[in-house]
């Protein structure tokens, strides 16, 4: 009589991560950076006790332990932040601000933020370290663009910009055998796609069951996205080819006591609580979700914000509906959010180290390299030498005033893929006319505010990768 050998290992979550199967059973075992505890099933991080959630609500941004019963505030003053991200080997905290429209930093032990990019940015909604190369990338929901720069801020260029409408989120992976980036698109065609740190081999993951994907996170031990959709409220995973996609969390999953509170209308009121007589109520099964915003994970636990619960919630990474609590309640309005440790950034070969890049030197799963060579607006590669080196090109190109920014266009009839010929200029609002002074990289224009009676003109400077801005009268 044959009996068949059951994989085990076939399921997600038998293993917090690497199954091996064997006849009749399977084995456990954690990556570098965990140890596997004694349940053999689940593997812990070394040092856990050091991880700590990065929380942003717009005005603030606030670091907490995992269970939130420790809440401080970053002491910095900020606008308007949403996405934040770290070099978790250096302990450095970056951010966009929507309002100064800059991503700045704070180093360990810093007092002050330094401003990392301050030209070329609109809305920034997302932003990812890649700590082997030292880039950092960010998405512009109103530019509807990819860019990157050095994480010190230099050699910005435009990564992709054709058929981008409404990014939203962005991860990445920068360790060899991956080297991809991730993001949402919530457009008149809302997907997640996936592209390689260097713009090759970009391609579609998900485009279906998805209506406004949000936040994203990575499992990467496992290799798995994980994203949010807050239109039909669902958290799911997919491997990083889009396959094996399972759900973790759906709005559907209704325990006895949310349904009664939903039918009372209880959800959103501020003394709800009160109807279930003690602050116990705080952590009881939300098994559903609302709108979800920003995702995070660590170890099995996966954490997000909710906008319209006003709340940071968890649950297990495999079997949401059955393990989930409210972790902070005290947050007012958070939305981006991450978890900060160094197993979350595990080293790789880096081989931008030896790279002969003059400027900008970006991962690449495409090339057996490792690594392509980018050059920053208003270069292109001196084709006439066979190094990598970058020098000032002299192209034609159209000027744009779109909205409130002036961007570069090419001069062939639909093509989308050439730009990068000076870094846009955001913030000219109401403007009627521009001349551009090549000889001395000054940008005029005749610009008529709500207020003004008269127009005004005004001018900025615009040097190779930045621009400076000098608003005269």
């Amino acid at each position: 009589m044959c009996v068949l050998d059951v994989n085990e290992c076939e399921e997600a979550g038998i293993c917090s991560q690497m199954c091996f199967n064997s006849k009749g059973s399977y084995k456990c075992s954690c990556h570098d950076g965990y140890k596997l505890s004694k349940n053999v099933h689940t593997c812990k991080a070394l040092n856990w006790t050091s991880a700590f959630l990065v929380i942003s609500n717009r005005r603030s941004i606030l670091v907490a332990n995992l269970n939130t019963t420790s809440l401080e505030r970053v002491p910095v003053r900020v606008e308007n932040v949403v996405a934040t991200a770290s070099d978790m080997a250096t302990g450095t905290l970056y951010w966009s601000d929507m309002m100064l429209k800059k991503i700045l930093k704070l180093r360990k032990g810093a007092t002050e933020p330094d401003v990392v990019v301050s030209s070329g940015l609109d809305l920034v909604e997302g932003l990812g370290v890649d700590w082997v190369a030292q880039n950092i990338y960010w998405v512009d929901s109103r530019l509807k663009t990819i860019a990157v720069s050095t994480i010190e801020g230099r050699h910005q260029i435009v990564l992709l910009s054709d058929n981008i409408s409404q990014p939203r989120g962005l991860v990445l992976d920068p360790r060899e055998g991956a080297r991809v980036l991730f993001w949402t698109d919530w457009g008149e065609n809302p997907r997640i796609e996936s592209v390689g740190l260097d713009g090759s081999m970009r391609r579609t993951i998900i485009d279906s069951k998805i209506y406004w994907p949000n936040g994203l996170t990575l499992d990467i031990p496992n290799r798995r996205v994980y994203f949010a959709d807050s239109k039909l409220d669902y958290i799911d995973f997919c491997n990083y080819d889009g396959s094996g996609r399972q759900q973790v969390l759906s709005h559907n999953h209704l325990s006895g006591t949310d349904a009664l509170l939903q039918k009372k209308n209880l959800v959103l009121e501020k003394t709800w609580k009160d109807k279930l007589q003690d602050d116990t109520a705080l952590y009881f099964s939300f098994e559903y979700l609302l709108h979800p915003h920003s995702l995070t994970l660590f170890e099995d636990t996966l954490y997000w914000t909710d906008r319209q619960l006003n709340r940071v919630l968890s649950c297990h990474k495999y079997y949401g509906g059955k393990n989930q609590s409210v972790v902070s309640h005290l947050v007012s309005q958070p939305l981006g959010i991450h978890v900060h440790h160094p197993v979350l950034q595990p080293p790789s070969p880096n081989p931008c180290a030896g790279a002969p890049c003059s400027h900008l030197c970006l991962l690449s799963p495409a090339k057996t390299t490792g690594y392509a060579c980018r050059c920053p607006f208003g270069t292109a590669h001196d084709k006439s030498h066979a190094n990598s080196r970058c020098v000032p090109v002299d192209q034609p190109y159209l000027m744009v005033v779109r909205g409130s920014q002036l961007v570069d266009l090419s001069l062939t009839p639909g093509d989308k893929t050439r730009h990068g010929y000076f870094t846009p200029v955001i913030g000219i609002d109401n403007a009627h006319d521009f001349q551009y002074d090549k000889d001395q990289s000054h940008l005029y224009w005749v610009q008529l505010n709500d207020d003004d009676k008269e127009n005004k003109i005004r001018k900025d400077k615009i040097q190779d990768d930045t621009a400076i801005y000098l608003r005269q009268e």
